[in-house]
């Protein structure tokens, strides 16, 4: 008798173990997924800003983001389809997006800053040196 208890203990005790590693196996899978998303979303957001005077140069631009994380347009609109009506999901969701565009531009930023600093002081060696 007490052979069985410690068998249904033990087997129960597997049970909630398994769960708990597959169910964070299924999460890790989910946030991998979404970080994608985020990601092409983010980049695509910059791209249009940085192209909203030209729509080819802004297509084009699109078309290599979806190729580089190898996700196509329906997919981003299942995203959508997603979490529409979810309001607590889409807003961690546009949460992360935030996070990496404000990333992203703070790159873009330190690296147009460096860029005319170094121009500066190109243009001071050289006119030093007439």
């Amino acid at each position: 008798m007490l052979i069985r208890i410690i068998g249904v203990v033990i087997l129960a005790g597997l049970v909630v173990v398994g769960y708990i590693y597959f169910t964070d196996l299924h999460q890790k899978r989910i946030d991998e997924s979404n970080r994608t998303y985020v990601n092409v979303i983010a980049e695509t957001a910059l791209a249009a800003e940085m192209h909203r005077l030209d729509s080819e140069e802004f297509f084009a631009a699109r078309d290599s983001i979806l190729r580089k994380y190898g996700v196509t347009a329906e997919e981003m609109l299942a995203v959508r389809d997603q979490y529409r009506g979810d309001v607590v999901d889409w807003d961690s969701f546009w949460g992360e997006v935030v996070k990496v565009t404000d990333s992203l531009v703070a790159i873009q930023d330190s690296l147009r800053a460096a860029a005319e600093a170094d121009s500066a002081a190109v243009d001071t060696v050289g006119g030093d040196s007439l």
